[in-house]
């Protein structure tokens, strides 16, 4: 039996220099869903609470062949970074041999179901209303929670991509990990005299490749405004002089002044339905 399609729920990062402590965290609330630097939250983000609904996984040994979702999303990862390193389309050759710097690597999975209180909360955090300029709700309608994050652990095996400095360190090729193995080469760099076979850096940061989000429903408050006095039937007497528009209402656009959290999606957002968005994965 097939198994059942999940929707498009995880969103790719643009690269790897985003970590599960950083501005990425879980908790954090974004106003543009393709951009973690979006982030709206600054000084940290609200704890869970104890009682709320956890899941927490760990896959071992990423596989280039698995057709787990972690590790077929983690390949669409590396796909479209490539893509930005390179341009255009990678052939799948290179996009295997650049698999072979994270083999080694373990994917950790978490995610939690929010409520709609926990949402109130974090949004009314100092930093939210107070130290945003201009303030988040002055100018977006749509906010986003990070619920989940799929993060690449350490341990990693790399057999390419190094090339030699003259200081006799090492930089990982489109990384920018440095280590001090004296071999030189690297894939997509050209000739080169040597090859590395294998080196294994146990020590490499792991990183967030993916992220899920529920999208919090929030509703603007305007500003009470006096709407000035307006009569349809006057009427001017021949010669009367019916320039003086005073009294007329003005159209004038209400200022936002603050917001109120209506509700949480139960579902995880998906780029609203979205199919055709690479940065979309299961």
């Amino acid at each position: 039996m097939p198994s059942p399609k999940h929707k498009k729920a995880w969103v790719l990062t643009p690269n790897q220099d985003y970590t599960a402590t950083g501005v990425l965290q879980v908790g954090q609330i974004l106003t543009d869903y393709m951009d973690p630097n979006s982030a709206v939250l600054h000084s940290g983000t609200n704890p869970i609470p104890k009682k709320t609904l956890l899941d927490q996984s760990t896959h071992r040994g990423v596989d280039y062949n698995s057709m787990e979702a972690q590790q077929v999303a983690f390949r669409a990862w590396l796909k479209e970074s490539l893509i930005k390193a390179f341009g255009g389309t990678v052939d799948a050759q290179t996009e295997r041999l650049h698999w072979e710097k994270y083999s080694s690597h373990t994917i950790g999975v978490f995610m939690f179901q929010p409520s709609t209180q926990y949402c109130k909360d974090s949004l009314a955090l100092g930093d939210a209303p107070l130290k945003t300029a201009p303030r988040w709700y002055k100018t977006h309608r749509r906010v986003w929670l990070v619920t989940g994050l799929r993060v690449l652990g350490k341990g990693a095996k790399v057999t390419e991509g190094f090339i030699k400095k003259s200081s006799g360190a090492i930089a990982a090729e489109g990384d920018g990990t440095a280590v001090n193995v004296p071999v030189q080469g690297g894939v997509g760099g050209g000739a080169s005299n040597e090859q590395a076979n294998s080196h294994s850096i146990d020590d490499a940061d792991p990183f967030v490749y993916a992220y899920r989000l529920h999208e919090i429903i929030v509703r603007r408050k305007l500003e009470d405004t006096e709407l000035q006095a307006f009569s349809s039937g006057q009427v001017h007497g021949i010669g009367e002089d019916d320039s003086d528009d005073s009294d007329v209402e003005v159209d004038k656009e209400p200022e936002v002044v603050g917001y109120e959290v209506l509700a949480v999606e139960d579902e995880a957002f998906d780029g609203d339905g979205d199919e055709t968005n690479p940065m979309f994965v299961e």
